[in-house]
């Protein structure tokens, strides 16, 4: 075929290549985390978790342990904030951008009341759907290892799905301009405005995409959904939204930075369905002093080496 030809299919398997190792890393991440954070939760709060049911019921019990995993996520993306509140442009992705400390104490509000909505809902949720043996002692029915690896995949692949088409609805003009216009308003985001946005985005994007997972799979289960799985996967779902809204290269190679600088592109957590539905983006950094032709930064970077491995490999066949 001719070399166009060629190049347009290679850039096609190395995009989809590129997307699918992305999803597959972060997939494999978030088991591995979720793996460590369950039986972590688990030994620090159940202790804790029977003192509190004795003294102030099973409602106050989940109330208590879900607001302290909810500020535990506040406290992460803080600390994540602190290094654009201090000017450090090491691995800065907007690195000429950095908020005040007055813009960032702007934010509070909204944040701190949408972290008593996440509280409020995670915590009906856990009391809806989780057996009464369970709710009396959290340290049982744990499920196994393979159980929660397969409730973490399901989870995660749920919260993707629930997060794309959310997050793709939100960009209709109404919802824009009335509802996520104001998350938008950060084009250079740091961690702590993960949460400041309008409630109802809160509760249809972030709390959404975190429960969904875990009631399915819940739900295919005997014992329900069980509140140590829950409340883990919404630690470790904090963990990544605010990492994701730091300002600086993590493990999403800066997808939802850009989204932010340029509105219309990367939805998506992993980056597959943003692939397979045309709207990855990709960041071009300014041109080097040498000379050097610029070269995508993040999934398209990997994208692009992909290809020129593709035609270099090609051209030795031919030789």
């Amino acid at each position: 075929g001719s070399p166009s030809k060629v190049t347009s299919t290679s850039g096609k398997m190395a995009g989809a290549s590129a997307a699918l190792l992305h999803g597959l890393l972060q997939l494999v991440l978030g088991i591995l985390a979720s793996a460590a954070l369950l039986p972590a939760w688990s030994a620090v709060a159940a202790p804790y978790y029977k003192t509190l049911c004795d003294s102030f019921g099973v409602v106050g019990a989940v109330f208590f342990c879900t607001a302290l995993t909810v500020l535990i996520g506040q406290v992460w993306a803080m600390l994540l904030t602190l290094p654009a509140l201090l000017g450090s442009g090491a691995l800065k992705i907007q690195s000429s951008t950095f908020p005040s400390a007055e813009k960032v104490l702007g934010v509070m509000p909204l944040v701190g009341f949408n972290a008593c909505l996440s509280t409020v809902v995670f915590s009906l949720v856990i009391l809806g759907t989780s057996t009464g043996s369970v709710l009396a002692d959290v340290s049982t029915e744990l499920p196994d290892m393979f159980s929660w690896c397969c409730q973490a995949t399901a989870s995660f692949c749920a919260a993707e799905v629930w997060a794309y088409f959310v997050h793709r609805a939100l960009h209709t003009k109404w919802l824009y301009r009335h509802v996520h216009k104001l998350h938008h308003s950060w084009t250079a985001p740091v961690a702590i405005v993960n949460t400041y946005e309008h409630p109802v985005e809160h509760l249809l994007q972030n709390i959404g995409s975190t429960v969904v997972g875990p009631v399915l799979s819940g739900m295919a289960t005997i014992g329900g959904t069980h509140p140590a799985m829950l409340l883990s996967w919404v630690l470790l779902t904090r963990i990544h939204t605010a990492a994701g809204h730091c300002g600086y290269w993590t493990e999403d190679l800066g997808a939802h930075d850009l989204h932010h600088e340029q509105f219309s592109v990367n939805f998506g957590a992993s980056g597959v369905l943003d692939f397979l539905f045309g709207t990855d983006g990709e960041r071009v950094p300014k041109a080097a002093d040498d000379g050097r032709p610029k070269v995508p930064l993040g999934m398209r970077g990997v994208q692009a080496k992909m290809v020129d491995a593709r035609q270099s490999k090609g051209m030795k066949g031919e030789q």
